[in-house]
């Protein structure tokens, strides 16, 4: 209740602002200030919440972790830390961030998921979660970093292709599917 009485108490500040009269300024006026109090309130409270991750929990509740890419609940077995940063996400939303990456984004270097955060995720904290295929995918990428890749550009194949520089290349045929297209 006391979070209650904080919250209005708040609110209407944005009365008493203007020379300790009540109503002394517009409603369009009160409005935008109101607004902006909000957002304000807002912000203060997101930032204070993220320094604590863990959920206050009431007697006899089991204790857990929040997750803000899911926004559930877990186990302390359930979450991942990040390594380098003070976040944690649940191993579940994690695989699937750096698998979205190396696989569609075909990205190595992976970022910490929280969007106000710059650290990078070194692999030896993630290898564990992703699956070998999406491994080896990581692998292939890293192996012909040095060439230049092409895509398939059909749709229903999009199949990588490596251009090592030896010969000037205008038409290839996908080794995938065996459609031609311009290499160019």
């Amino acid at each position: 209740m006391a979070e209650l009485d904080r919250v209005d108490e708040f609110y209407f500040s944005a009365l008493f602002d203007h020379e300790e009269q009540l109503f002394p300024i517009s409603d369009e006026m009160y409005a935008e200030e109101l607004q902006l109090q909000e957002a304000l309130y807002s912000a203060a409270t997101i930032s204070l919440y993220n320094k604590f991750k863990r959920v206050k929990k009431e007697p006899g509740e089991s204790s857990g972790t929040f997750c803000s890419i899911c926004t559930n609940n877990k186990l302390a077995n359930e979450m991942f830390a990040t390594g380098n940063c003070s976040h944690f996400f649940c191993v579940n939303c994690v695989t699937k961030y750096v698998t979205r990456k190396i696989v569609q984004e075909n990205v190595s270097v992976i970022k910490c998921p929280d969007i106000a955060c710059k650290a990078i995720i070194k692999p030896k904290f993630w290898r564990e979660i992703v699956p070998k295929q999406v491994l080896d995918q990581l692998e292939n990428n890293a192996l012909f970093s040095g060439s230049m890749k092409l895509y398939c550009p059909y749709k229903d194949c999009s199949a990588m292709l490596v251009y090592d520089g030896s010969e000037n290349v205008i038409d290839s045929e996908c080794p995938n599917c065996r459609r031609l297209y311009c290499a160019q």
